[in-house]
């Protein structure tokens, strides 16, 4: 569910699919904004573009390269920090 935190209004529901969502994070960048998602069990990120929150589009999955599941992922700006609990990687997309 995408809303307006001020008005509280919504802007769209979509359906995400796959596995349970373990963490979705904001990327802001001068290109635009997407969501960065992870899954449970998944060592890929699903990027959603949410430009125009009232039609919410998939971008693909970023391959984060790690062999186990990712443990957390935080964003910074246009980056994407990602780690499996052994390896930390950085990502612009």
């Amino acid at each position: 569910l995408m809303f307006n935190p001020s008005t509280l209004d919504t802007f769209s529901t979509f359906e995400a699919g796959g596995a349970a969502i373990t963490d979705v994070q904001f990327v802001s960048g001068e290109e635009g904004e997407w969501l960065a998602v992870s899954r449970e069990g998944g060592s890929e990120i699903t990027l959603l573009d949410v430009n125009d929150p009232s039609n919410v589009g998939d971008l693909g999955s970023l391959s984060t390269l790690f062999e186990s599941p990712v443990q957390a992922m935080t964003t910074y700006n246009e980056l994407i920090i990602v780690t499996d609990g052994q390896t930390v990687r950085i990502f612009a997309p």
